[in-house]
């Protein structure tokens, strides 16, 4: 008979060494757990060395460490049970990979976190809270293991940090609107069309990549298993209690107490809405009159608006102070990864923004493996069963990208040369968009793979270098450029040139450097997300 997972990974009578009643008990025992690797726990587990190597042979399976961590070290069955883990205290136990920001040298969030299944196949749960998401939501145990690829196993991986996190007042209000916004979607026969693009901090993701489909309840589409999930920004809140143990930061907070009541009419999204609806189509002037900004004192009792000091520049304060906000951050954006992102149109409809989103890391790409066949095990069934892997959801980049949500703030200038403000849109990239941008990280991956070519050229009285990654017109969503102004480049003999320095460079594979490469959303693409709220030429 065929080994399965759970049989080899529990360890019964690790529960005995806390008090399932009694929370504090459960919290003080998986403080225990820090500093351990999940070869130790499984070795602390009494597994036998034919076990564990039973379970190097399921290293591809990409839910081990938190089975691991399930059933060797709390105990449990592993299971996909509705109820909270431990039931009888109302916590569930969350354990969650964390990468090293390789710009603040810090623990960030790797993952969403998946709270529960969805049930497609019965009615939808009206009251958020009676409903088995808001049972696994309210008290969460979460373990955070360093997923550090450069290891030779996954049994190295370490865990560092063991929190108890309750959402606040003000987050279980915005996650409640979400739920219901994914209920109308499911309930109206669009369980289809759900996405990553839904809800504020509350979204949904797939259960598995097993594509098993299902006849959802409510018609429509059939439908592959998806799950309740907290968006990684919101995990990375979480995470960043690691390292404000002592006193957090506050931001300023986009809702009132008061307006948390309206997430019961409206959902987040059309809450931002509503903030900008007073000022629709009108001119930078006008909402600066409006905002009473840019005034000059004249004499002692008169203020006059200085026209002089409105001009594009002046369009992110403005955009702040239409929001009702200080700057262009908050707590509820950082919690959902929102970032606002102005826009500028001449009255052509075109744009010369091009968004940066991340510096590249070449080795990273260069080193990512070559397609390949991974096993997952099925968490119900306990079936093995193939998935063809390519490196790619493993990316720094994609990372980024399935993490990304903009809102776009769109202003055009008019024939008599007023910049009007347009309108906004909360935007975050598709599926479809996620595969093309899929196809341009393995174009990079492929001129790594072949040779980057670096080609001085004469440039006016100057030179510059030449290199054959794809440029913007092969883009597809995603291009390379440097971010800075200052260029350099090292070649493999140590020859040198540019105007810049070593720390302006990032390592190409064979040891040669070249001017730091970031990647850009092509401003095409921006202009055909935005292009409804635009004047045509």
């Amino acid at each position: 008979m065929a080994r399965k997972m759970k049989d080899v990974l529990q360890c019964a009578e690790k529960q005995n060494n806390y008090d399932e009643t009694d929370i504090n008990s459960i919290y003080q025992y998986a403080l225990g757990i820090e500093g351990k690797t999940l070869l130790e726990i499984l070795q602390e587990a009494n597994l036998t060395e034919e076990d564990i190597e039973w379970v190097r042979t399921k290293e591809t399976d990409k839910g081990l460490p938190g089975k691991i961590i399930e059933a060797s070290y709390f105990g449990y069955e592993l299971n996909s049970r509705q109820e909270a883990d431990f039931g009888k205290v109302g916590a569930e136990l969350k354990s969650t990979p964390a990468d090293i920001d390789k710009s603040t040298q810090r623990y960030k969030s790797g993952e969403t976190i998946s709270v529960t299944q969805i049930d497609f196949s019965h009615p939808v749960e009206d009251d958020f809270f009676k409903s088995h998401l808001y049972d696994k939501l309210r008290m969460l145990l979460v373990i955070f293991y360093h997923r550090n690829k450069e290891l030779p196993s996954k049994l190295f991986y370490n865990v560092f940090y063991a929190t108890l996190f309750k959402p606040s007042l003000e987050d279980i209000a915005i996650i409640e609107s979400d739920f219901h916004e994914i209920n109308r979607k499911i309930r109206s026969g669009n369980a289809h069309l759900l996405s990553r693009s839904d809800g504020t901090y509350l979204s949904t993701a797939p259960k598995s990549t097993k594509t098993v489909f299902i006849e959802p309840y409510y018609g429509g589409e059939k439908i592959v298993k998806r799950s309740f999930t907290l968006r990684k920004e919101y995990v990375n809140v979480i995470l960043a209690s690691y390292y404000t143990r002592i006193k957090a930061t506050k931001e300023e907070k986009f809702l009132s107490e008061a307006e948390l009541l309206d997430l019961k009419r409206i959902t987040f999204a059309e809450k931002i809405q509503e903030r900008f609806k007073p000022y629709l189509y009108n001119s930078i002037t006008q909402i600066a009159e409006t905002l009473n900004l840019f005034y000059k004192q004249t004499n002692a009792d008169f203020t006059k608006l200085d026209v002089s000091m409105i001009s594009k520049a002046t369009i992110p304060v403005l955009t702040a102070r239409m929001l009702g906000l200080k700057k262009l951050k908050c707590e509820e954006f950082t919690k959902a990864g929102i970032v606002v992102k102005t826009i500028f149109f001449n009255v052509h409809g075109i744009n010369k923004e091009e968004f940066r989103l991340d510096d590249v890391d070449f080795l990273e790409i260069y080193n990512s493996p070559d397609p390949y066949v991974e096993i997952e095990v099925d968490e119900e069934t306990g079936e093995e069963y193939e998935v063809f892997r390519t490196g790619w959801t493993d990316s720094e980049l994609y990372a980024q990208l399935d993490g990304l949500k903009y809102l776009f703030v769109v202003f055009q200038e008019d024939p008599d040369g007023e910049i009007i403000f347009k309108g906004s849109k909360l935007w975050a990239m598709s599926n479809k968009d996620i595969d093309l941008a899929f196809e341009d990280w393995m174009d990079i991956r492929k001129v790594l793979k072949d040779g980057v070519q670096l080609t001085r050229v004469k440039w006016g009285d100057g030179e510059r270098t030449e290199n054959n990654f794809p440029g913007v017109a092969d883009a597809r969503r995603i291009h390379l450029r440097p971010h800075g102004k200052k260029a350099f480049y090292v070649e493999a003999n140590g020859e040198t040139w540019g105007n810049g320095q070593l720390s302006d460079t990032e390592e190409l594979p064979g040891g040669r450097r070249m001017t730091r490469q970031s990647y850009w959303l092509n401003n095409t693409f921006v202009r055909e997300i935005v292009k409804d709220l635009l004047d045509k030429d």
